[in-house]
């Protein structure tokens, strides 16, 4: 289950200013996926909330915290960057969210997000601070497993590879 996602899809998402009563704060497509997002932070985290508890009857979902959060949001230029920090940071609260909603509940899932396109090595210092909560890590067009490769050894969670 996709929580969030915003993409070049921002301009018809229910949170963006133009398309609520709710007085959501104006920002820009980029500040969707941080902790400096405005009001919005709490509106993902009731979200979030409604979903895990919705969602908890069921036994075969993953849960991913987002889609392409890189997208507007790289840490560098180029096909293969992971996102900023402060969208790390943002995926990090999104999953604490979760283990939080979940502990509550009879059922526990497991939790995935898109690390970015291709390959690229995790550090250990990135998965103490951001990666924690995170079970599965989703990587797209990496024909040549290079995630995988880079990380098999180091890092003791599952790659996935969901959109190729």
């Amino acid at each position: 289950m996709r929580f969030f996602f915003v993409g070049m899809s921002w301009d018809l998402m229910p949170l963006n200013n133009k398309n609520n009563i709710n007085n959501t704060t104006m920002i820009k497509p980029a500040e969707y996926m941080t902790l400096t997002n405005g009001n919005i932070l709490e509106y993902q985290k009731k979200y979030c909330k409604k979903l895990i508890n919705e969602l908890n009857r069921y036994d075969n979902i993953i849960l991913n915290v987002a889609n392409e959060p890189w997208f507007f949001n790289q840490e560098h230029d180029g096909f293969s960057s992971p996102a900023s920090d402060q969208t790390k940071a943002w995926v990090k609260k999104v999953s604490d969210w979760m283990i939080e909603e979940e502990a509550k509940l009879p059922k526990k899932h497991i939790i995935s997000v898109d690390y970015t396109n291709e390959g690229r090595l995790i550090s250990k210092e990135e998965m103490e601070k951001y990666w924690s909560n995170i079970s599965v890590f989703n990587h797209h067009y990496d024909k040549d497993a290079t995630s995988v490769k880079l990380n098999y050894r180091n890092i003791s969670r599952a790659f996935a590879f969901n959109e190729t």
